[in-house]
């Protein structure tokens, strides 16, 4: 089946309780933000991909290397920001996809298996990526966010 309109959008705000303006971090020479959209953009089934943000730095940075970004007002989660982003300037979209703005590495062919798994599998209203635990240091550690499936 093909897809239809199909929006990435990567949340990101300059606050992080574990670690302060993780987004700019930029230790390899880009900012963390800009890795995970430019991996991100690979992914052949997405048709954009918004940085939704409520900073005006990550504004900034992110329209420097190129990303559409979309401002939004504070937001308790990353889900709320992406859901203001939706209302006013995704109308027409058909998936949207949530990534997570600390996700440098995320797998473009990932993204394009969910997309052709929502697209072809209309009864499933939504999806969660998740990868088994492999080892007990990243079950413990209470930064690496779990996901419990029955």
């Amino acid at each position: 089946m093909t897809h239809g309109r199909i929006y990435g959008i990567i949340p990101a705000r300059m606050q992080s309780s574990r670690l302060p303006r993780k987004m700019l971090l930029a230790e390899t020479g880009k900012p963390l933000l800009q890795h995970t959209w430019e991996a991100a953009s690979k992914a052949a089934a997405l048709s954009e991909i918004i940085i939704a943000t409520d900073s005006r730095e990550i504004e900034d940075v992110a329209r420097g290397f190129g990303a559409r970004v979309e401002m939004t007002g504070e937001h308790a989660s990353g889900s709320d920001r992406i859901a203001e982003v939706v209302r006013r300037s995704c109308q027409d979209a058909d998936i949207i996809v949530n990534i997570q703005g600390d996700e440098p590495e995320v797998d473009p062919n990932v993204i394009n298996r969910l997309a052709t798994v929502l697209t072809d599998k209309p009864q499933f209203p939504m999806a969660t990526l998740a990868t088994p635990i492999a080892s007990r240091s990243i079950l413990d550690d209470r930064s690496n966010v779990k996901c419990v499936r029955s």
